[in-house]
């Protein structure tokens, strides 16, 4: 089963309204707290989806339309001791951000229209790695 790794943390999809572009129009010092927090949160998907479709471009990796398994690596945090990381790593990843929104980030980023997609597994787990990563297996 071909494998492709893609080396980028994984970030969940944001859901964005019309009324959120009036945040890219006002200057960072005149919004308020949560408008700039809510500006720099879709940046930041922006620059994901971005990176994610050149990082793919760059390997030639499209979406397949066949069935695949999809594994996002998310990196554990940084305050957590060697005990606690050495016990999870690996193991499955229950807490936020769900796995629909990571595979929705995903499917966004790759794929004009993601209707034909009929078959997908999902799996999130803990890695003891900074970064994380993506694995498909198609």
């Amino acid at each position: 089963m071909p494998e492709v790794e893609l080396h980028i943390r994984p970030r969940p999809h944001i859901r964005s309204t019309r009324g959120d572009s009036i945040l890219f129009r006002i200057p960072e010092h005149k919004l308020s707290v949560p408008g700039l927090y809510r500006k720099r949160q879709l940046v930041r998907y922006i620059e994901y989806k971005k990176e994610l479709a050149f990082l793919c471009i760059e390997l030639g990796f499209t979406l397949p339309s066949t069935p695949f398994h999809v594994i996002f690596y998310l990196p554990m945090p940084k305050g957590w001791n060697k005990r606690k990381k050495a016990e999870l790593n690996m193991r499955p990843h229950t807490v936020m951000p769900d796995i629909d929104n990571l595979y929705k980030a995903l499917a966004d980023s790759l794929m004009e229209h993601d209707q034909v997609i009929h078959d997908v597994r999902m799996q999130k787990v803990w890695i003891n790695d900074p970064n994380g990563y993506i694995s498909i297996r198609y």
